[in-house]
């Protein structure tokens, strides 16, 4: 039951929140478990989630290193690309999903600006 309500929230989250251009969850192995089909392919949630995996790992890692009080963790990294997509990357447990919002949602001579449904996030 509790899958079907985050399968829910999921897709709220998609259809009802301009910009949001899609997601994945992957686990600490950096295995993709869920993805916006719609939006993202398998081949790019593999490469998200290898990539993102090592950025939070090291970033994580270094805050430790370099931090002066014990009970600074990482809890959220912000990305924004020049193309306009920001990419979330958020952990919980064994768990981490990157939520990647389109933030090019004005309209310039009323022609919208950005990620055409269907297509893969350029970052």
């Amino acid at each position: 039951m509790q899958d079907q309500s985050a399968d829910d929230m999921l897709k709220a989250l998609n259809d009802e929140k301009k910009g949001v251009a899609g997601y994945v969850i992957f686990n600490n192995d950096g295995i993709p478990i869920k993805r916006d089909a719609k939006n993202i392919s398998y081949e790019k949630s593999v490469q998200y989630a290898a990539l993102l995996t090592d950025l939070w790992n090291t970033t994580k890692r270094d805050i430790q290193a370099t931090s002066k009080n014990a009970d600074n963790t990482l809890e959220l990294i912000r990305l924004r690309t020049k193309t306009g997509v920001e990419l979330i990357v958020a952990q919980s447990g064994d768990y981490t999903m990157v939520c990647l919002q389109n933030c090019n949602l004005k309209t310039r001579d009323d022609k919208p600006v950005g990620l055409v449904q269907g297509d893969a996030p350029k970052v």
